[in-house]
């Protein structure tokens, strides 16, 4: 019984050490958008491996200006690219890509945070 019960402790460390150490990516949106008639974001966080194949990705509807919002990727990501899709209040609509790309760290966090210098573009970086 003794056996068993000091296999389940190491189980659950084994398992709970695994999950704190994996690799994550956080999203935060800081931009100010005081001023436009903004009826709906959504923001695409698109999860590219090596070869530059799209292995996953998440879907941010609206999300809330300053809130930390944090994704595990797929096992075989090795970047991540953000797709901005903007509806204003008048129906039109706007497509941008951060021009910048999210190098994972294995084992660790990259802080991907939009902000008044972050550049935003129409081609894919």
């Amino acid at each position: 019984m003794k056996k068993l019960l000091l296999f389940l402790t190491l189980a659950v460390l084994t398992t709970f050490a695994s999950c704190t150490k994996g690799t994550t990516y956080t999203f935060t949106d800081n931009m100010d958008y005081s001023g436009f008639s903004i009826q709906e974001r959504t923001v695409l966080l698109k999860e590219y491996d090596a070869n530059g194949n799209l292995v996953g990705d998440n879907t941010l509807e609206s999300p809330v200006v300053g809130k930390a919002y944090v994704f595990i990727p797929n096992d075989r990501a090795g970047i991540v690219k953000v797709n901005l899709n903007v509806q204003y209040q008048n129906g039109e609509i706007r497509n941008g890509w951060v021009q910048q790309v999210y190098s994972l760290e294995k084992g660790g966090n990259v802080d991907i945070i939009l902000d008044g210098n972050t550049m935003i573009g129409s081609s894919e970086p």
